[in-house]
């Protein structure tokens, strides 16, 4: 049914899916509260059936990447469409072509908080050096899970992985911290008590770029002076108070911002490329936007939109 396509969980493992691996994901499903699955298989492994029916209650799909000839031509929206509920992905990083997958999920902004992902790795430093190069953002959903003994599935070490910025690329934006583990008998064991906010609160006075649309700066002012201004409040008057709402946000996290101007906010030329601000974000030019740009269907995909600054009375 093509229905099923749109509602899962990724898993993506190179090997057949051992009794540890399968008790790992249905404790990952559960603490997650997720209920669908997608077994992605890299490779001729086959899935043994007795584990897929121990997944009892979880939707289940496959999808073998490994059979694709050209990864970059594949519809990822057959399986990463943007739909009301969060998904789960599970990823075993030693599969072969891992490294030209996640190249393509990076480009389409697969890695934040719509997608939970579940990774395996047996060689922690080799994923730690892959996954830095990704475009990760702070808000991404992503845990690494490491066997603590070498080829036995039985207890692994649990990882939290993001990035304070996708954009600058520079390793010290990348962050990779234990959680606590996992074993067979007693499930996951997080004696870290802070929340996911609390945790990646402190941004590390690291300077974001960001992007704004002005169209009406008046004569003898530079843009960061109208941005600043009290007066003409009613020129720009939106994103001019979005700037005052990233304001607040620099001292709550501990961030500074370089701020870009663009003439428009946001428009397709002839062949399909987005344009002002839009364009910024959707090429991954700057780390997120001051703009304020109101939901629509073509934006979809684009960037990654937060929550409403703006309400219609």
């Amino acid at each position: 049914m093509k229905v099923l396509l749109h509602i899962f969980v990724i898993v993506c493992l190179a090997a057949k899916l051992s009794s540890g691996n399968i008790l790992l994901i249905k404790d990952y499903l559960k603490t997650k509260l997720l209920s669908t699955l997608l077994l992605m298989s890299c490779g001729n492994e086959t899935f043994p059936i007795v584990d897929v029916r121990s997944l009892n209650g979880i939707w289940i799909n496959v999808w073998d990447f490994s059979e694709e000839p050209i990864l970059t031509d594949f519809n990822y929206n057959k399986f990463f469409g943007r739909y009301s509920h969060p998904h789960g992905v599970v990823l075993n990083l030693d599969c072969d072509r891992t490294d030209s997958l996640l190249i393509q999920l990076s480009k389409r902004i697969l890695f934040h908080n719509e997608r939970f992902w579940l990774m395996y790795t047996s060689n922690l430093e080799e994923a730690s050096t892959i996954l830095s190069s990704q475009n990760i953002k702070v808000d991404a959903e992503i845990v690494l899970a490491v066997p603590e003994v070498l080829n036995h599935e039985d207890s692994y070490k649990i990882f939290e992985v993001f990035k304070l910025s996708s954009v600058h690329g520079s390793e010290t934006h990348f962050n990779l911290s234990q959680l606590g583990d996992w074993n067979k008998s007693d499930g996951f064991n997080i004696p870290v008590k802070q929340t996911k906010t609390e945790r990646r609160r402190n941004l590390r006075g690291i300077t974001l770029s960001s992007v704004v649309s002005l169209t009406n700066i008046p004569n003898g002012r530079t843009y960061m002076q109208h941005l600043q201004s009290e007066e003409s409040y009613h020129l720009d008057n939106m994103n001019r108070m979005s700037y005052r709402l990233v304001v607040v946000l620099m001292d709550m996290y501990n961030f500074k911002i370089h701020i870009r101007l663009a003439t428009i906010w946001g428009a397709l030329d002839t062949n399909k490329r987005w344009l002002g601000a839009i364009g910024l974000l959707n090429r991954s030019e700057v780390d997120f936007g001051i703009t304020s740009v109101r939901l629509a269907f073509e934006r979809y995909g684009a960037f990654e939109f937060t929550t409403h600054s703006h309400r219609n009375q």
